[in-house]
């Protein structure tokens, strides 16, 4: 035995004896704790270093009943014996087949595997139960309700459990093999944090009501870990909700939505008002008086509209206007009233218009028709007026001067036409004129006659 683990089973004995000097239960067992040298292999490959006493004794010897199981420190409170094994267990001490009752105090002897079997045949122990030591390969046996012992090559058992891992099925060893049956509607554990109502289905561990992880911050990614549950991984940068206020920034800043100013001056709401500025001071939209022009119109033409001290105010201006009354012009601004200026000029010029003007709209032409005009016309100078127009007056007797070839220009007689043309008038029907009829008008060029046709 090592130096320090003597020191440690002195201390135990020590604390134990002391226990049962004191208590009022004096069949509670004394732990002590065995070295490395008294460890009893185990046919799993566990050793049986951590063994205690069960016989109340504190000397270790070969009629002690031993467990495997990690040291178990003594109950400071008097009167409460310390569990000295598994409740239920069985396992092998060396060749000897132990089991922990069911209050985990006391450790009974099943079986010493060393003596020969009911048939003589040699025994050794595999997890609390003897079983012959020679075996046909692939032999099986339920060494207790939950692990059942397989030949390995004939040579040796070994155990296996019979618990599949799965917490939907109830397993054990019956009839040489192990058996599992299935279990339905009951709690259980899927493994992943990320559920919340898991229940066993087929033999399976089934999820359900997923758990809830949206925390109902815009400035966090929010996941669910299978092994911690929710996480919330802060933002920064991304847009949250707007504040309503223009004069400032909505942005996540490590997982908060924050609302730092923006830059000063930066516009804003408008307050309505035309004579104060709005913009943007230390995140509040400020609106200081302003002055100058662009205030709203008060209708006056003599008045000039500016702001002043953030007042909106009308001042008495020169220059010209427009009075409301559109026959006079060179209206002009006198003392902050509009003067009218020289009437209009209506006259168009025009002899078949009659000429006036109203103050509303200004100069009127009215036509004058029936009334003589002069036409225009050199040729037809009379006329009348029709739509505001001067008509050369038709069949008023004129004269025309026209030419033909070589011949030299001729006066005619004719009539004036509705266009103020002088139409030469033919002077018979069908008269000879250089030997040929003609149906115009015969005109002499020299020796010779010619027929002008109209």
């Amino acid at each position: 035995m090592t130096t320090q683990r003597f020191f440690n089973a002195l201390l135990l004995l020590a604390a134990a004896v002391a226990l049962t000097a004191c208590s009022t239960s004096v069949d509670a067992p004394i732990p002590t704790l065995l070295d490395e040298a008294d460890a009893v292999a185990m046919p799993d490959g566990l050793t049986a270093t951590d063994a205690v006493l069960t016989d109340g004794s504190t000397d270790a010897t070969a009629g002690d009943a031993v467990v495997d199981t990690p040291d178990v420190p003594v109950d400071s409170a008097p009167d409460v014996p310390a569990p000295v094994c598994t409740p239920g267990s069985t396992w092998c001490d060396g060749a000897t087949a132990k089991k922990c009752d069911a209050t985990g105090l006391v450790v009974t002897v099943v079986a010493d595997c060393s003596l020969p079997g009911s048939l003589g045949l040699p025994q050794v122990c595999v997890s609390g139960t003897c079983l012959t030591a020679s075996c046909p390969p692939g032999q099986k046996a339920c060494v207790n309700a939950s692990t059942l012992a397989e030949c390995f090559d004939g040579i040796g058992w070994k155990a296996v459990s019979c618990d599949d891992g799965s917490p939907c099925t109830l397993d054990g060893c019956q009839g040489a093999a192990c058996q599992s049956v299935q279990i339905n509607d009951v709690p259980c554990d899927d493994g992943t944090a990320c559920t919340q109502t898991d229940k066993c289905f087929g033999g399976k561990c089934l999820g359900g009501n997923p758990l809830q992880c949206d925390d109902q911050n815009a400035c966090t990614t929010d996941a669910c870990d299978p092994v911690i549950g929710c996480t919330h991984v802060a933002l920064t940068g991304l847009s949250c909700l707007e504040d309503g206020n223009a004069c400032t920034h909505d942005a996540c800043e490590a997982g908060v939505c924050a609302h730092p100013s923006v830059l000063n001056g930066s516009a804003c709401a408008d307050d309505g008002q035309p004579c104060t500025l709005d913009y943007c001071d230390n995140g509040t939209c400020a609106h200081p008086p302003k002055d100058g022009p662009l205030c709203p119109d008060d209708g006056l033409p003599c008045t000039i509209d500016i702001c002043q001290g953030g007042q909106c105010a009308h001042v008495k201006g020169a220059g010209p206007c427009q009075d409301g009354n559109e026959c006079t012009q060179g209206d002009q601004c006198v003392n902050g009233q509009c003067a009218p200026g020289q009437p209009r000029n209506c006259d168009d010029g025009n002899a078949c218009t009659q000429d006036s003007c109203d103050p509303s709209v200004g100069c009127l032409h009215g036509d004058i028709n029936g009334s003589p005009c002069p036409s225009g016309s050199g040729l037809c100078p009379a006329g009348s007026c029709w739509s505001g127009k001067c008509l050369p007056t038709a069949n008023v007797p004129c004269q025309t001067t026209i030419s033909i070839g070589a011949c030299p220009p001729q006066t005619l007689t004719g009539l004036c036409t509705n266009s103020g043309q002088c139409a030469p008038q033919a002077t018979g029907g069908n008269e000879s004129c250089g030997k040929k009829p003609c149906a115009g008008i015969c005109l002499k060029c020299g020796p010779y006659e010619v027929c002008y046709k109209i």
